[in-house]
């Protein structure tokens, strides 16, 4: 039994070793090779696109709207019908692979500070008038976080937020805060599984903001010269942005409620981008 346990186990180890090799070393040449790729605009409203190794790497936005006057946008990194990226999303949603998402993170951290102040059709201004930029990302239901033992988005994010501290440009006097800001409530199907009639549904009020978060936030923007905050919500994979707009509604309606003006005095959202990693 020990010997089987063993092969079964060298087995793994050269399976992980392969996939490094073929996937994950392919994107990591790939984003490398994009670094020095200047931004250029298109018919398809893409900021930038280039194929390398079989990677289509493409940030762009893929919806922009307002809600309750606050404009919204959803920008995705990469297009998730490459095969190295849905095997690299794969291995993130069953591995806590740090490595992977501290690169991840900084590669979206570097599109965001190219497009900061730029209120193009592809992107949102952040951090006007010095208002604070708050972190935060899609939260998976309790049962479903016990069950995986880690939150790839979350991990993805605080890689984001490192390295966004870290990178912003001097000029940029906005203070950036990582929170654990909302909860999921209830487990739901997988999105991808559903008719599109259905997937509202199956995302209704299933966030929240979390109580926690919400006093640390409050107390923050309060002793602040500032009101007014941008959101960043951080995702794996997006399909129809469908979990960006219940997310991003839920959290604007919160803050809106006529009972947090008065207990806690108005914050103000004025942006809020939402970051996938494919699309």
């Amino acid at each position: 039994m020990k010997s089987i346990i063993k092969i079964i186990s060298r087995q793994n180890n050269i399976f992980k070793w392969f996939f490094d090799i073929i996937f994950v070393d392919n994107l990591y040449i790939s984003m490398f090779l994009r670094e020095s790729e200047p931004a250029h605009h298109n018919k398809a409203s893409t900021p930038y696109s280039k194929e390398v190794h079989g990677v289509t790497i493409s940030p762009f936005l893929f919806k922009k709207t307002t809600y309750k006057n606050i404009n919204v946008c959803a920008f995705a990194m990469f297009r998730y019908k490459d095969i190295v990226i849905k095997n690299v999303i794969a291995e993130l949603k069953n591995y806590a692979r740090s490595d992977i998402t501290d690169f991840i993170g900084k590669k979206l951290a570097k599109t965001v500070l190219q497009n900061l102040n730029k209120n193009s059709e592809h992107f949102l201004p952040l951090g006007l008038n010095n208002s604070p930029i708050v972190v935060t990302y899609i939260p998976l239901s309790p049962s479903r976080l016990i069950e995986r033992g880690f939150n790839q988005n979350k991990m993805i994010a605080e890689g984001f937020f490192n390295h966004f501290k870290v990178l912003k440009p001097v000029y940029l006097k906005s203070n950036v805060y990582f929170f654990d800001l909302l909860e999921k409530n209830r487990n739901t199907s997988n999105q991808s599984s559903l008719r599109q009639k259905d997937r509202l549904n199956n995302l209704k009020d299933c966030f929240s903001v979390s109580i926690n978060a919400k006093n640390e936030l409050i107390e923050m923007v309060s002793d602040g010269p500032q009101k007014q905050i941008d959101i960043i919500i951080i995702d794996d994979v997006t399909t129809t942005g469908h979990t960006f707009e219940t997310a991003t509604r839920s959290t604007i309606d919160y803050f809106a409620s006529d009972k947090i003006k008065e207990n806690q005095g108005e914050i103000q959202i004025n942006n809020v981008v939402c970051l996938a990693v494919a699309h």
